[in-house]
């Protein structure tokens, strides 16, 4: 008979959410190594501001029993009422209106007047919806989560709970089930939290001193925190302390070797002929935060204004619209710059398949990897990465995956992009091929799996 893990998770598909595909890797390959997942995931109409695309279903495996739960009605009302940025999509909107105010600014005394009303009323509304929106506007999904997992763990009495976060606010459902009931809880961090560069400088202090908090009651109650990198997992062991080295872990993303096949077959149909007149770039990902193509659209103008033809595409949602356009405006550079927006995951394998070269854009800490960064190795592309020293650039360099650039320097950036696409064409190197065995998701899976026998195993001695 398998063991039982209960999952929590906000980021399962179908919502469009990458970090939701390591989820539905963990799902599908635990059976593998003697471990059954029941899932808590929202029903679909309770992801309330999150894309959903029915075509990632195919992602879990047809026998995976999930169970969705409701967001309470007065809940999905107040998600609407408060909204607050999501990357690419309020943020977006956001974004627009804070360029329309400033032209209002510019028309007129009056105008400038209703202006900041209108920003004196966002500030408000920010506040107003603070209780409701610490650590994340998830935290109304976390009752009916509550709910359903306590009806799971009655049903189906798992081992061990495992909950993923962001949004962080889940970690809370587990901090909850393991009081109700007793079985060991593991935390499953994808993303930094309290300590996030992302966070640190842009959220009031009220929020930031919530979050440090929250983190630590969540990273003390659980039976084993897991990071998905090294320096994440350093990170936290130097400010936590040696008290709570053994229950951090490192366990990093990967790819679904399920992938793979299609993949490759999408990049024989689409293969492009050596003396095609443009090289093709596309980043698919959201673009957010510290996140920031402009100097990347500068030079891909600087590139083309040496006579070598470069198109860039950008498949994914902007939070900052207007000040992408204004610099493609002023670059020229309507001709080869191509803003795809969001799409469905399968649009955006074939957009990358037809692509020469792949750019990774940093993240907004240097702890981390982005997700996508291990799916794109399966296109067997050389890619540009646009990050400072951390995490991504370190597993780039090791890995010999592509050329590395300053994000913020055009120049850099520039003969970054002819330098790679030099390496057009070229054969894996035995480095790059050696990180698709170690990035492949059944990996992680095991070791996912001796973590959770691990939290399971110290419960019990701590018992005794």
């Amino acid at each position: 008979m398998p063991r039982t893990v209960l999952i929590v998770a906000y980021s399962l598909p179908p919502v469009a959410r990458v970090g939701g595909m390591r989820i539905a890797r963990f799902i599908r390959y635990l059976n593998d190594w003697g471990w059954r997942a029941v899932t808590v995931a929202p029903a679909t109409d309770s992801a309330v501001g999150d894309k959903i695309d029915p075509t990632l279903n195919r992602f879990l495996p047809d026998d995976a029993v999930v169970r969705r739960a409701d967001l309470w009605p007065p809940f999905r009302w107040m998600l609407r009422r408060f909204s607050v940025g999501d990357p690419g999509g309020d943020a977006a909107a956001s974004s627009s209106r804070s360029d329309n105010d400033r032209a209002s600014r510019g028309a007129g005394s009056s105008s400038g007047v209703r202006a900041r009303m209108r920003q004196a009323m966002r500030g408000a509304k920010r506040l107003a919806s603070m209780p409701f929106t610490t650590p994340d506007k998830r935290i109304l999904w976390v009752p009916a989560a509550i709910r359903e997992g306590l009806r799971a763990v009655r049903e189906f009495q798992p081992e061990v709970i495992l909950t993923s976060g962001p949004p962080h606010s889940i970690h809370l459902v587990g901090l909850a089930l393991k009081r109700a009931t007793g079985v060991p809880w593991v935390s499953d961090f994808r993303d930094p939290w309290a300590r996030s560069k992302a966070e640190t400088h842009a959220e009031p202090a009220y929020r930031r001193w919530s979050n440090d908090r929250l983190e630590r009651w969540c990273v003390k109650r659980s039976d084993r925190v897991i990071l998905n990198t090294p320096a994440a997992r350093a990170e936290f062991e130097a400010f936590y302390g040696a008290t709570f080295s053994e229950k951090l872990v490192s366990i990093p993303n990967g790819y679904d070797p399920a992938l793979r096949e299609q993949i490759e077959a999408l990049v024989t149909a689409h293969r492009r002929p050596q003396d095609a007149d443009s090289v093709r770039l596309c980043h698919a990902g959201s673009v957010y935060g510290r996140r920031d193509i402009r100097p990347l659209i500068d030079a891909v103008a600087l590139v083309n204004g040496r006579g070598r033809r470069v198109v860039f595409e950008q498949v994914g949602p902007l939070d900052k619209p207007g000040e992408i356009a204004a610099c493609i405006e002023r670059n020229d550079a309507g001709g080869f710059i191509q803003l795809l927006g969001q799409r469905p995951h399968e649009e955006a394998l074939r957009r990358q398949a037809v692509a020469d070269i792949l750019v990774v854009v940093r993240q907004n800490t240097p702890l981390q990897v982005p997700a996508k960064l291990y799916e794109m190795m399966l296109f067997g592309k050389p890619l540009l990465v646009l990050d400072g020293e951390g995490a991504m650039t370190r597993l780039v360099r090791e890995y010999d995956l592509g050329v590395v650039a300053d994000p913020e320097n055009p120049v850099a950036i520039a003969a970054a992009i002819e330098e790679v696409i030099g390496r057009i064409g070229e054969a894996p190197s035995e480095r790059r091929a050696a990180a698709l065995v170690k990035f492949d998701a059944r990996t992680q899976t095991r070791e996912l799996a001796d973590v959770l026998a691990a939290a399971v195993e110290s419960r019990r001695r701590s018992r005794r």
